[in-house]
Formats: C-alpha cells, structure tokens, sequence
C-alpha cells in the first residue's frame, strides 16, 4: 500500500473491502473481507505512507468488487470517516489482439534470418542505420561551433572593467 497527500506524521487504518459499488460519492460502506493482517499505515512528514497487509486464505472472486478504503482514526483509534478509496480492478486483455510491428521502410529488407548473418563486433542496442551513430555526427569541439576560443577572449582583458592599469 502506498499512498500519498494525506496529514502529515498521522495514522491511518486501511482495509480491503467488497461492496456492490465502490469509492462512488453515494455509495454505502463496504463489508471488510475477513482473513487479512494490517501493519499500520503512518504518514511522514511530506503525507506519504507505506504499508503492507498479508493474507494465507484470500482468494479473489470475479463477481465481487474489491476495493481500499483508508479511513481516519478517531481519538479512540477506532475506524472513523473514509479519507481515500480505491477499486481494485483485474488487468484486462487488449481488445484487437497483438498486431505486429511495422516494417521500416529505411532499413533494406533481408531475405535471410537474422541467425545466419556473420557476427559483427558491435555493442548491443546499436545499428547501423540507426539514428545518431556515430559516423553520423562528429564529437568533440568544431571549429564552427558558437563560443568557439576565436569567438571570445579567455581571462582578464585590458579594457575589462576592474583592470587596473600600471
């Protein structure tokens, strides 16, 4: 659990819980799903918590909604009003299916596998016709670049203000 912008140095209670409809405004509270051990939830000074809860016995249900709620304390340390809420959802699959990649329209097209090609001494993640190679660019100084040595002076010069001639 990770959660961030509450009160600063402050104790929260968080639990899992299943309900109808969950974290909407009109909502009714959750039912706390049973089985579950909490390690407190206590924000620093910048309102940022970290916690952890374990369960042995959980097993998630497709017909149920889940959700967190993180709840104030009260004086007690009882469970007060709801400060966050967040429904937990299942990961869902992609609509069309994989598509494959692009051809490249820049790269010349090679009949044979990639196996059989000759093993080039190059560093991985670098190609040929990749952009920014580089044969493409030069490195170091140019002698066109902007600030180049010509440009300006280096050091103290004899009109510079705070030179004090002898």
């Amino acid at each position: 659990m990770h959660v961030r912008r509450l009160a600063r140095n402050a104790t929260y209670i968080y639990r899992l819980e299943s309900a109808p409809k969950a974290c909407a405004a009109d909502a009714p509270g959750g039912t706390p799903v049973p089985g579950w051990k909490y390690k407190p939830l206590r924000t620093n000074r910048a309102g940022v918590a970290n916690s952890k809860a374990t369960s042995r016995t959980f097993t998630a249900s497709r017909t149920v909604s889940y959700f967190v709620g993180v709840y104030r304390t009260t004086a007690t340390g009882g469970i007060g009003e709801l400060a966050l809420c967040a429904q937990l959802t299942t990961k869902s699959k992609p609509k069309h299916g994989h598509h494959p990649a692009k051809p490249h329209h820049d790269k010349p097209h090679h009949d044979k596998p990639h196996q059989d090609k000759p093993h080039q001494d190059k560093p991985h993640g670098q190609s040929e016709d990749a952009p920014g190679h580089a044969e493409d660019k030069p490195h170091g100084k140019s002698e066109d670049a902007p600030g180049h040595a010509q440009d300006k002076q280096h050091g103290k010069s004899d009109d510079a203000p705070g030179h004090k001639q002898r």
